[in-house]
């Protein structure tokens, strides 16, 4: 309640014998019935409520507590600083209002939720990496001032444009899969250096091949999965908030190289076919990706981009080293794939 301190002072004239303590007084009334009022000054509660933070949305408030594991109690836009990362990922999430208070995000994951709306996302100016995969997004026009992006994932979504990303300068990477952005706009983003991972009448969920003990690994809502090749007993074997693509598996069925961006950038890594901790094999600035085994099982040939507006491709050994690059010319090399004899490889 918004309270309102007034101070009346009434005219008690100003007769010394009635009224001597008033002699000495600093502070002046005057006489003939004057009256003198305070402003209003706000209360605490209220300095209080103007810096606390309300979310529309249950689901992203939940993520938001989680967080900053605080699982009650008022929310201050002060505490929400304090947030560089929130993955607010599978929560049912359709309004983002109250977002715009997460100034400092750098990292912000959102898939498998409703969104359509990004407009609140525009006052994100600090973000690196953002995950929309499995939304409802149509426009991405709010992202066209986050200059510091250098990753973003769209799969599975509405898009149909990918020109507001055009004026982003530290763009490296566009995960598109599952969208019709217009080739227009792809080659655009290309041009300009940025790997953008789409192809006509793609899907996210893809399928890799049948590893060891007949077992087949695919993606599914941006994680690397396997399970038998009659559908039963799927296990999930990537739990990081950006998840994984690209997975490849080793000849002998033992191993999967896949691709993700939990560094930052695009980078292969190597994930034993039973789970586990995965190990970064390219671990450089550049972005890497497309994965594919030799078969004999010794290398792996990549896309990587070490240099803006030009994308190569490399072979390294299947421990990450002895890393060479193969082709070298202006075009954009991507999609290697062996010969079955191991001596080429078509791209």
């Amino acid at each position: 309640m918004r309270m309102v301190m007034r101070e009346r002072i009434r005219g008690m004239g100003c007769a010394p014998v009635i009224w001597p303590m008033l002699i000495g007084i600093a502070l002046m009334v005057g006489c003939g019935g004057e009256k003198v009022e305070n402003g209003p000054l706000g209360s605490e509660e209220d300095a209080s409520a103007q810096d606390t933070v309300v979310f529309a949305d249950a689901g992203l408030e939940g993520a938001v507590r989680a967080a900053l594991e605080k699982p009650e109690g008022s929310l201050a836009k002060e505490e929400l600083l304090a947030l560089k990362e929130l993955d607010a990922g599978g929560r049912e999430i359709a309004d983002l209002s109250g977002i715009e208070w997460l100034e400092d995000l750098q990292i912000l994951v959102l898939k498998d939720n409703r969104i359509a709306d990004l407009s609140l996302l525009a006052e994100l100016d600090r973000l690196q990496f953002l995950d929309l995969d499995n939304n409802r997004v149509r426009d991405i026009s709010p992202l066209s001032g986050l200059t510091h992006l250098e990753g973003i994932i769209l799969d599975n979504n509405e898009v149909i444009d990918l020109a507001p990303l055009l004026g982003l300068v530290e763009l490296k990477v566009v995960e598109c899969m599952g969208n019709s952005p217009g080739e227009n706009s792809v080659i655009a983003l290309r041009d300009r250096g940025v790997a953008v991972h789409w192809e006509k009448g793609n899907s996210d969920e893809t399928v890799a091949g049948i590893g060891f003990g007949q077992r087949i690994a695919f993606v599914l809502s941006g994680d690397i999965h396997q399970m038998r090749i009659d559908g039963s007993n799927p296990i999930r074997l990537t739990w990081h908030p950006t998840g994984g693509r690209e997975p490849s598996w080793s000849p002998d069925g033992r191993r999967i190289a896949f691709t993700t961006f939990r560094d930052g950038n695009s980078e292969i890594y190597l994930l034993e076919a039973g789970g586990g901790d995965p190990v970064n094999l390219t671990n450089d600035p550049a972005s890497n990706y497309s994965p594919s085994w030799s078969p004999d099982g010794q290398m792996i040939a990549f896309v990587s981009n070490p240099v803006l507006e030009n994308e190569d491709i490399y072979v390294m050994d299947a421990n990450g080293g002895g890393v060479r690059q193969l082709a070298d010319h202006p075009g954009r090399d991507v999609s290697p794939s062996w010969s079955p004899d191991g001596k080429m490889i078509v791209f």
